[in-house]
């Protein structure tokens, strides 16, 4: 609980990455907001450059948005 309380409360602090956990909720957050926010192929791209790590968030990005 304690986790998930702390994941829940940073999840749009990024920088402060400390597990997996963590990494995969930044890029399932970004994939949202890109989404709901209709976010152009440059941005999409810069976000896939910049905080995509993981093979999954990336692959699904690219899915998704078709960049």
């Amino acid at each position: 609980m304690n986790r998930v309380a702390y994941l829940m409360g940073h999840h749009h602090s990024p920088e402060q990455i400390d597990a997996i956990d963590y990494q995969i909720l930044i890029e399932a957050d970004d994939i949202v907001n890109a989404s709901e926010n209709g976010y152009g192929h440059q941005a999409i791209r810069s976000f896939m450059e910049h905080t995509m790590k993981t093979a999954a968030g990336i692959r699904l990005t690219k899915t998704v948005f078709g960049v």
